[in-house]
């Protein structure tokens, strides 16, 4: 963008990597206390399962529980944790396209889903929290299946107010509160 002129092309534009950082994840105001089991529990699962799902009633912590527990590990993600706020998606329709922008990747019909997703997370170390799943449960469980076949290091932890609807996704476990 160039002041008073608008905006021009360039093919000196630089693509930048995805960096180990966190994605607009939400800033807490308050100190996060207690709750270490239930921290050790989603950490020791996470790895040997790469999806879990915190389910609960609403108000019990379930964000800001999942937030804590991958916060922690950030130095295990090279490509850094993700923050997906399903809380607006009116329509199961749209899941996806939350996810894309997340990463700032494009929504385009041209490519499925699963190439997007596989061409861009490869060889990646990512964990992405999905949140508020509950309302869309049906389109978020077939996403987080697409993320978590995209790549070998992509690790999901969904929070919802009901289970997700993942058949075929090998040893998941669910957290309840």
């Amino acid at each position: 963008n160039i002041p008073k002129v608008g905006y021009m092309i360039s093919s000196e534009a630089r693509i930048e990597a995805l960096t180990a950082s966190t994605s607009e994840m939400p800033e807490d105001v308050t100190p996060f206390v207690g709750r270490g089991n239930e921290i050790s529990l989603i950490q020791g699962s996470l790895s040997p399962s790469r999806v879990i799902t915190l389910t609960g009633p609403p108000g019990v912590g379930k964000s800001r529980l999942a937030r804590e527990a991958v916060r922690s590990l950030s130095h295990t993600f090279s490509s850094g944790i993700h923050f997906v706020d399903l809380t607006s998606v009116e329509d199961g329709q749209y899941v996806p396209r939350a996810v894309l922008s997340s990463f700032d990747l494009p929504d385009s019909h041209e490519l499925d889903l699963k190439e997007s997703f596989s061409k861009f997370f490869g060889e990646r170390s990512v964990a992405i929290i999905i949140d508020n799943c509950e309302h869309v449960v049906e389109s978020a469980s077939k996403v987080i299946e697409v993320l978590v076949g995209a790549g070998r290091n992509v690790y999901v932890i969904a929070t919802s107010r009901e289970p997700l609807q993942l058949p075929g996704m090998p040893a998941r476990r669910q957290v309840q509160h």
